[in-house]
């Protein structure tokens, strides 16, 4: 479903953006192998509150050259799908992004020997999905890169000041300290799972009508 997709030209669209969501996957390994052993609440406020949400950022820029620059006549012209030209460009890059976090997390179930990897990989990835298919329909949506970025970041920074205790009700993060955290998948990753293949629906059919109206 990648066959006519460019993935060099994407990456070089994007410029040095392409290059800043491994900058948390840098102060990750930073952490992990200079930083302190004995508080790993530490690395798990990381993937949670930077690793995570950085899964939003290539896919804010991947749309950059559609409505920032003007290109959208241009592209849309392409013989693409309406799936190749949303959904399918988005996957690409979470997926690789999912690589970083697999590797975050392959290190923090080896730090953390009580929690199987499975457990923390499958939470960490259904946030960074949340985060990826928010601003996918958001982007989509506004036409602007700088929208989900705001939103995202705001979010992320009023959840870790205030241990999410002023946004009610929902929350991306699961907030569990090491010692705490569950063995197995938990029902939170599910409901993020739930939440980001609705804004994918959303994002995916309002591009279709604009692509056909």
């Amino acid at each position: 479903m990648f066959k006519r997709m460019d993935w060099p030209f994407e990456i070089k669209a994007m410029g040095y953006n392409f290059y800043v969501p491994f900058c948390p996957f840098l102060v990750f390994l930073a952490t992990y192998f200079f930083g302190d052993q004995t508080l790993p609440d530490t690395l798990l406020h990381q993937m949670e509150f930077i690793v995570a949400p950085f899964s939003a950022w290539w896919i804010s820029f991947l749309f950059y050259g559609y409505f920032e620059e003007g290109g959208s006549t241009f592209l849309f012209s392409y013989p693409l799908r309406t799936i190749e030209h949303g959904f399918f460009r988005v996957l690409l890059f979470f997926l690789a992004y999912v690589v970083l976090i697999f590797v975050c997390s392959l290190l923090l179930a080896v730090r953390l020997y009580h929690v199987p990897f499975i457990a923390l990989f499958f939470q960490f990835v259904s946030e960074a999905l949340v985060y990826t298919s928010l601003s996918f329909m958001i982007i989509i949506l506004f036409k602007l890169i700088w929208v989900p970025l705001l939103f995202i970041g705001s979010y992320v920074s009023t959840e870790y000041l205030t241990g999410g205790q002023i946004i009610p009700y929902y929350h991306v993060m699961l907030f569990q300290p090491a010692a705490s955290i569950q063995a197995s998948v938990s029902p939170q990753t599910l409901i993020n799972l739930g939440i980001s293949l609705i804004f994918f629906l959303t994002g995916h059919y309002y591009l279709k009508y604009k692509l056909h109206a």
